[in-house]
């Protein structure tokens, strides 16, 4: 991780093991992943991100900003998150990043509280998630992670078109 400046760390816990984080820095977006001129979502005013990883954060935003998205705010947390809904306006799209299994909690609290001003909900899961955020919330597209950049594009413009969406 170190020699692809990033870096790591371990948080463990007597009697409940042990996590282990890395993250490694890759080319800017658009380098890795060449965009596709097809690839607009003008049409979207506002979408928030709340995401912990500042890698994911950074690309979101890039990406977003990239495709055409008007206005992007990221947060770092579901708190400044939920801060941030409640002096916002509408929103297209609000993407939570889950990581743990308080996220799934909070993303609901989020969901149930801000449902009126939010039009779409995707929720990016590790796969272990998945089919439980799925039966917990009809209402909210569940991406497995890793998600490829044209399966977030997809989601975002079938979406936003207000054509029914499909689970991944």
């Amino acid at each position: 991780a170190e020699l692809m400046n990033g870096g790591f760390k371990v948080a463990s816990k007597e009697g409940t093991g042990s996590t282990f984080t890395f993250n490694v820095m890759l080319e800017h977006p658009s380098e890795v992943y060449p965009m596709q001129e097809q690839m607009d979502l003008s049409s979207l005013s506002t979408v928030l991100v709340a995401c912990e990883n500042h890698n994911l954060q950074k690309t979101s935003k890039e990406l977003l900003q990239h495709w055409g998205v008007q206005e992007v705010l990221v947060d770092a947390s579901f708190d400044k998150a939920r801060a941030r809904l409640r002096s916002a306006g509408m929103i297209s799209f609000a993407v939570l990043s889950v990581r743990v299994e308080e996220h799934i909690q909070i993303a609901l609290e989020l969901h149930m509280e801000f449902k009126e001003q939010v039009k779409n909900w995707i929720v990016l899961s590790p796969i272990s998630f998945t089919g439980r955020l799925n039966k917990l919330c009809t209402s909210w597209l569940v991406l497995s992670k890793p998600v490829r950049q044209s399966v977030f594009f997809n989601a975002l413009k079938r979406m936003s078109s207000g054509n029914p969406f499909w689970r991944v």
